[in-house]
């Protein structure tokens, strides 16, 4: 059925890598702090709480959206992967928690609009399958991803993982941005 859906399947799509790749935070964000910017456990609580109130600041704003296409899906993307490109080389903690909370917001904005797009482009029979598929997608693919970067992070450095969970959602918004023009969607 996802298949059948372009609107679907280039979501999940995107979703996969950004899922994989730059959806880890629980490690990349420990490591970041405490490698990256050689800061304290304190130092991550202000990073992670500054993370989360952006993120809570993201929801309200794609709430107020009155209709989610898969552009807005591809800008999510490209939003979260841009913030975090920007966040990789920041010197200090109070940078970085000021970036974090634009990480947060992007990211879910990004979710955000996956489920929204979910929701409204699925057929009312499918929708409960459709949504479990999507959960896998976002949360089921960081026990793959959060071990990689992690040993990724040990070989190359805490900001890597940032890094290329940057790279991977710009990447992934642009292939959303080409489906855009290429379906009409």
């Amino acid at each position: 059925y996802i298949v059948s859906v372009p609107e679907l399947w280039v979501t999940f799509l995107m979703l996969l890598v950004v899922g994989t790749i730059s959806y880890n935070f629980t490690v990349t964000v420990p490591l970041f702090v405490e490698q990256g910017l050689h800061a304290s456990d304190a130092a991550y609580t202000v990073v992670y709480a500054a993370f989360s109130a952006g993120a809570l600041v993201g929801a309200f704003l794609v709430a107020r959206r009155s209709s989610i296409r898969l552009r807005t899906v591809s800008l999510g993307a490209a939003a979260l992967g841009v913030a975090m490109l920007v966040l990789t080389p920041v010197p200090d903690v109070a940078l970085a928690a000021v970036l974090s909370a634009a990480v947060g917001g992007a990211s879910v904005a990004y979710m955000t609009a996956t489920t929204a797009i979910a929701q409204v482009r699925t057929d009312p029979g499918m929708i409960g399958r459709v949504l479990a598929i999507q959960t896998v997608l976002l949360i089921g693919t960081t026990p793959i991803g959060g071990p990689i970067l992690g040993a990724i992070s040990d070989a190359a450095g805490a900001r890597i993982p940032i890094l290329m969970g940057g790279i991977a959602a710009v990447a992934a918004a642009a292939f959303g941005m080409i489906a855009v023009r290429r379906w009409k969607v």
